[in-house]
């Protein structure tokens, strides 16, 4: 269930926004339920959303397969009770892939992260967020860094 971007709005306007770290094990390997876990402690303490994958830094060391396990273990935790946010980026065809992932997995908006240790003059950035923008259809925040701001112009 996807919520609207009224909902989603109001939600990320007040309250507390939720950044989990993604559960690993020792070997470095996604661990589900203590993950699911975690996601269902927020929602106890009734966060006002949830950023899975990347909001502490993991998302651009996750591969694809690791990805759409955390992304569809938030969802099936969260349930539209919230809104579920996930980070996408890197270079333009894996923000769109990451973002078709986030979309068949029912998250509700994308958290779109500048490219990463490069920095782009102001037309660069706005292209890089323009094209990913252009090929999802869900709610889009970028994600500003210093060496990637999107100004409002």
């Amino acid at each position: 269930m996807n919520l609207s971007t009224q909902e989603i709005t109001r939600a990320l306007s007040d309250g507390l926004l939720s950044f989990p770290v993604t559960d690993m094990n020792k070997e470095g390997q996604f661990v589900e339920d203590g993950f699911k876990k975690r996601i269902s402690w927020f929602l106890d303490q009734q966060v006002s959303a949830v950023f899975v994958a990347g909001g502490t830094g993991e998302f651009f060391s996750l591969s694809k397969a690791e990805y759409q396990q955390i992304v569809q273990a938030s969802a099936e935790i969260v349930k539209g009770k919230i809104p579920l946010l996930s980070s996408i980026g890197r270079s333009i065809p894996e923000a769109v892939e990451f973002s078709g992932i986030a979309e068949s997995s029912r998250v509700d908006a994308l958290l779109l992260m500048p490219p990463y240790l490069t920095q782009a003059p102001q037309e660069g950035v706005y292209q890089y967020a323009k094209t990913i923008l252009q090929q999802t259809s869900l709610p889009v925040i970028f994600y500003n860094l210093a060496i990637g701001i999107l100004s409002s112009q």
